[in-house]
């Protein structure tokens, strides 16, 4: 009987030392959601510059082709447009995107900018490609 008495003993120490785990697990969710709480800069107090990156416009492109290429609507005239790729930025060039772009200032302050609010490099408005 003793054997079995020290092995429930053993078991329920196990799951106490599990609990004990669980309730750190639920502390550090509890903290890292802390952290994910992002503060957005009023439009007014904006800092970083209103031109778009090449890489914003790389990626802005990439996400609205594949929204196009899976059913969204274009917001512009797409006749004699095959490729959504330039569906996506004649919407940049026509300020029609819906897309925003959120720069991080630090790890939980960012600025959101409408696309169609920001201007374009000097690059993309003299060689405009559509």
């Amino acid at each position: 009987m003793d054997d079995n008495e020290s092995s429930a003993d053993e078991v329920s120490e196990q799951s106490e030392e599990e609990s004990d785990k669980s309730d750190d697990v639920s502390d550090s969710d509890e903290k890292k959601e802390d952290q994910d709480v992002i503060t957005i800069v009023a439009d007014n107090d904006r800092i970083t510059s209103s031109i778009i990156t090449l890489a914003e416009i790389t990626r802005a492109v990439g996400i609205r082709a594949t929204q196009i290429d899976n059913g969204a609507q274009p917001y512009v005239d797409i006749t004699g447009l095959n490729d959504v790729v330039k569906m996506a930025l004649k919407e940049i060039y026509e300020r029609k995107s819906p897309l925003t772009i959120r720069r991080f200032l630090s790890s939980n302050v960012a600025e959101d900018w409408a696309i169609n609010e920001m201007e374009l490099p000097r690059r993309y408005r003299d060689d405009n490609p559509l």
